[in-house]
């Protein structure tokens, strides 16, 4: 068996994003069981570390994740936090 660190994945993950150029990345979450709450954690952290947190950029729901629930997270996401190509990054 081999584990690893939800919350620590989610800061890495997280760093790399901002790394690259992303200023406002996003949390799309599904099921909220404990493990994605950790990764939750760890995104909001690592954000709250380099002074980015935007709790607008975060949408979470209890429901189980599929493929179409997270076509329609996207979408609501973007009603609440819209963006354009041009500005995703380097804001």
């Amino acid at each position: 068996m081999i584990g690893f660190s939800h919350y620590q994945a989610a800061r890495a993950a997280t760093a790399h994003l901002i790394a690259q150029g992303y200023r406002h990345p996003g949390f799309l979450g599904a099921r909220m069981d404990p493990r994605t709450q950790r990764r939750l954690q760890g995104f909001r952290d690592e954000l709250r570390a380099r002074g980015l947190s935007e709790e607008r950029r975060i949408h979470t729901t209890t429901r189980p994740s599929s493929v179409t629930l997270g076509g329609h997270l996207l979408a609501e996401f973007l009603e609440v936090a819209p963006t354009n190509r041009r500005n995703i990054l380097h804001q």
